[in-house]
């Protein structure tokens, strides 16, 4: 990275970062998560005001898994709550992992009521990801 490389947000996470190692600086909660890491795959969500009305209680809104130079997976997801009394609003997740395996597993163990739209894109770009580093 030169002089002129800035760190990245959650804002910057997009196709034109695939595959590049970059700096991060993710917010979650009021804090930072920051890293040195390469995107592997990312999705947001583009649901309307009406389609999102259908989601009776939670989706995922974006969703970014990252290998850091050490070695791990970082899994960067918001969700969007509607409709639930007890957790209501978008509320940010961060999973880090040591292995590919137990990153494959913890996104299709994931239930959430947009599983069908970001589930197939997500585990199957991470697949070709990772094969094509193997």
């Amino acid at each position: 990275m030169g002089l002129l490389s800035r760190t990245l947000t959650h804002e910057d996470i997009s196709s034109k970062h695939l595959g590049k190692m970059r700096r991060y600086r993710l917010p979650r909660e009021g804090f930072f998560t920051s890293f040195k890491g390469t995107l592997i795959t990312f999705y947001h969500e583009g649901l309307t005001g009406v389609d999102k009305e259908r989601f009776v209680s939670n989706f995922v809104e974006s969703m970014a898994i990252f290998r850091t130079e050490k070695g791990q997976y970082i899994i960067y997801y918001i969700v969007e709550f509607i409709g639930n009394e007890y957790n209501s609003g978008r509320r940010t997740f961060i999973k880090v992992l040591d292995s590919p395996e137990k990153l494959e597993n913890f996104v299709d163990r994931m239930e959430y009521n947009n599983n069908t739209l970001f589930k197939p894109i997500i585990l199957s770009e991470l697949r070709n990801r990772l094969l094509q580093e193997a």
